[in-house]
């Protein structure tokens, strides 16, 4: 739906210099823009809780399970606990 600028300025000279109306020129570019922006930024939002998942996925399978130390000690290899 064009906006009440759009509607006014139908017969007008098209802003962008092409000499052309506005009705035969860029009317629609603004909707097309905007919904083009919209979808990118859909895709941008995906992708960035994809790799926050992905991250935390990594996260999950290559902690080591030695590297949080709940008692202050240190890990002995030997016997497999901490001391």
């Amino acid at each position: 739906m064009a906006s009440a600028k759009a509607a006014n300025m139908r017969n007008q000279p098209c802003p962008c210099g092409s000499g052309r109306k506005y009705k035969q020129c860029c009317i629609g570019k603004q909707d097309l823009k905007a919904q083009f922006m919209a979808k990118w930024a859909w895709i941008g939002l995906a992708a960035l809780f994809l790799a926050g998942v992905a991250g935390f996925a990594y996260n999950m399978i290559t902690a080591d399970e030695h590297v949080a130390n709940p008692s202050g000690g240190v890990w002995s290899e030997e016997h497999g606990h901490y001391h």
